[in-house]
């Protein structure tokens, strides 16, 4: 083997070694889907086209490290110290009334309704094609588009029996 070739081979193979340690970092964004459920992917490419313009690569320099809450601060707990037990907080399923903004036209409305209906949930219905008032109360919550369902004081768009039982239990 040549001189010249001998050195090229090893060249490029200190440059293979020296490409394979430096740090790999992967890429996640997120988005907010049409049932207002926040969603993950590591691909723009996998992230469906409508919601791209919504999608937000996740800066991983903001991350949060979770230690022990019963460590005080510095790491410096007491030697053979025992944690102490935690009352885990029962958290109540949502009891008070659903509002739900809508059209007439509105086929998901249609569902949303239905939907209700038959978990015999209660809620009050406004048209914001009808009243004023209720169009007004509408727009006062980010985004667009109907149904606009409001459970507690959390609220999201569009219909799913997913995302709302998910919005009943938090």
């Amino acid at each position: 083997m040549k001189r010249s070739s001998l050195s090229g081979v090893l060249l490029a193979g200190i440059m293979l070694l020296a490409a394979a340690a430096l740090p790999v970092q992967a890429e996640i964004y997120t988005y907010q889907d049409g049932q207002g459920m926040f969603i993950y992917a590591d691909d723009l490419g996998k992230i469906p086209v409508k919601y791209r313009s919504r999608a937000t690569l996740i800066d991983d320099s903001t991350a949060v490290s979770v230690i022990d809450a019963d460590t005080p601060p510095g790491g410096n707990a007491k030697a053979g110290a025992k944690p102490a037990r935690k009352q885990a907080k029962v958290k109540e399923r949502f009891s008070g009334t659903i509002e739900m903004y809508v059209t007439e036209w509105c086929p998901v409305c249609k569902d949303a309704e239905k939907y209700l209906k038959q978990m015999n949930y209660p809620y009050n219905k406004y048209d914001v094609e009808k009243d004023k008032s209720a169009k007004e109360r509408a727009a006062e919550y980010p985004g667009r588009g109907v149904p606009l369902i409001i459970v507690g004081k959390r609220n999201f768009r569009g219909f799913s029996p997913e995302a709302l039982e998910q919005y009943m239990r938090d």
